[in-house]
């Protein structure tokens, strides 16, 4: 599942808060409904007043690890630029690019894995705070689909047309609100291990990160 506080990564886009959506009334149709259950959790009044927490106290690791992103970027993409030159000459001496493209795999390893190390004290904080919300989802939703006669609950990404009167998300929003008012962002020593649960998993390289050049 998604985190509420992204952490730094190559390509990393400058952090934006999520602003709470304004609540509407959502009809059930035949006791058919539509959630997002990620934006219903992550615009919860608990998920943004933790993103903000998240934002201030670890701002200077967030900074640092901006910038570090960003300055890996600008290598690889330029790695990369070479490669490709390289691949468009007549006759490209094969074991040469092959040499490059191994060092430029390497090299976007070991950035990756720089920033990830970087941002793991932000992003273990956003991982507490997140489960400490995701505890009340289940709860959340069967309060809100049972005031709206719901039956059948179905993902925005399963439909082709739905009508947005059958989206019940801000009522889940709403419920979360009451469950989980707030959540606390100073992480317990020991957890998540001591919780029983896994540690956050290393984020995948967003978009935008330089991909694999061709060896051809």
């Amino acid at each position: 599942m998604k985190t509420i506080y992204k952490a730094a990564a190559l390509a990393i886009a400058p952090v934006a808060l999520v602003m709470i959506a304004p609540a509407v009334s959502a009809q059930a149709v035949q006791g058919v409904a539509v959630i997002d259950l990620e934006g219903a959790v992550a615009k919860s009044n608990a998920a943004v007043l933790a993103e903000n927490q998240i934002g201030l106290t670890y701002k200077a690791q967030i900074d640092a690890a901006q910038a570090k992103a960003k300055v890996y970027n600008t290598e690889l993409a330029g790695m990369r630029t070479a490669i490709e030159a390289a691949q468009k000459v007549p006759n490209p001496n094969q074991a040469a690019l092959q040499q490059q493209l191994q060092a430029y795999q390497a090299r976007q390893t070991f950035a990756q894995q720089d920033v990830q190390n970087m941002s793991r004290n932000f992003q273990l904080a956003t991982a507490y705070a997140r489960s400490q919300i995701d505890v009340k989802l289940e709860q959340a939703v069967k309060q809100a689909a049972a005031k709206k006669g719901v039956k059948i609950l179905l993902k925005p990404d399963s439909l082709i047309f739905a009508d947005p009167s059958t989206d019940i998300t801000n009522d889940v929003i709403a419920e979360l609100n009451t469950l989980v008012p707030s959540v606390s962002t100073a992480v317990p020593a020991g957890w998540p291990n001591q919780a029983g649960t896994a540690a956050p998993a290393a984020p995948a390289a967003p978009a935008g990160t330089p991909k694999k050049p061709s060896g051809r």
